[in-house]
């Protein structure tokens, strides 16, 4: 038997497949993207327009093999949009749309920018995948590009943290401020720091980080949980899979239940 989450996610990293679960699997946040889905007149995965623009339907192209995400679509448009002066929403009017609906999720649901192009791929492709979340990427940023973030509304009242390197930057010096960071500002709970070391005082003011711990079995768990959601039994859910009871699957059912509810 095999009952589908109501979003896919294709990560291989356990960590950043627990924070987009953590988010695509509510309840309210599904209900939201069902809403948006009616209103789009969209039913996933979506399917751009030829836009009779070469480099766009190259980037289209791409999108539609698995090379790029959705949102480098949008991205394209919007550089283009700006260049020739129109309106996005006149190249491509449900990329547009749903861009606007993701960053009122965004919001919403109080997340960084970095889950933008995951709630789009939500809306527009029903699926995540590696690429839809990068926690971690390599940029360049000019003085004109700084300012430009500074002044866009998506970011407002956040902070960046960045380590800056140059040709003689050593990779132990980057760990070792990376260390620092995480076991100081950004109080990482996995981090030990003693009591009495006095650079705590330093960063008091800081608010601790949360975190979710990573279910070893988080693919195992989300298939159970979704299972059950759709009415399978714990114990039909035991019988499909090979040696394991009933007690397994429910205590799995209920700690992905727990996790999720304990979202905020």
């Amino acid at each position: 038997m095999n009952i589908e989450p109501k979003i896919g996610i294709q990560m291989t990293d356990r960590k950043d497949y627990l924070l987009v679960a953590m988010l695509v699997d509510r309840s309210d946040f599904l209900k939201d993207i069902q809403e948006i889905r009616g209103q789009l007149g969209v039913v996933p995965p979506y399917i751009p327009p030829k836009y009779g623009i070469k480099h766009l339907d190259e980037t289209a192209k791409h999108y539609l093999i698995g090379n790029l995400r959705i949102i480098d679509i949008w991205n394209d448009i919007k550089v283009y949009s700006e260049l020739i002066g129109k309106y996005p929403v006149s190249i491509d009017k449900t990329l547009t749309s749903g861009f606007v609906f993701a960053e009122s999720l965004l919001k919403k649901y109080g997340k960084s920018p970095t889950f933008l192009p995951v709630i789009l791929a939500a809306i527009l492709v029903g699926s995540i995948s590696e690429y839809d979340f990068l926690s971690t990427q390599f940029v360049e940023l000019d003085t004109k590009q700084i300012r430009e973030m500074c002044d866009d509304p998506l970011y407002e009242n956040r902070k960046f943290t960045a380590i800056m390197i140059n040709p003689e930057t050593t990779k132990a010096k980057v760990i070792q401020v990376y260390d620092f960071i995480s076991k100081y500002y950004f109080k990482n709970p996995s981090k030990k720091v003693d009591p009495n070391d006095g650079l705590l005082s330093v960063y008091e003011d800081v608010p601790r980080m949360t975190s979710l711990d990573t279910i070893s079995n988080i693919e195992r768990d989300r298939k159970w949980y979704w299972m059950n959601e759709a009415g399978v039994s714990l114990q039909k859910i035991a019988d499909l899979e090979e040696f394991t009871s009933r007690e397994c699957v429910k205590e799995a059912v209920k700690q992905y239940r727990t996790k999720l509810s304990g979202v905020v």
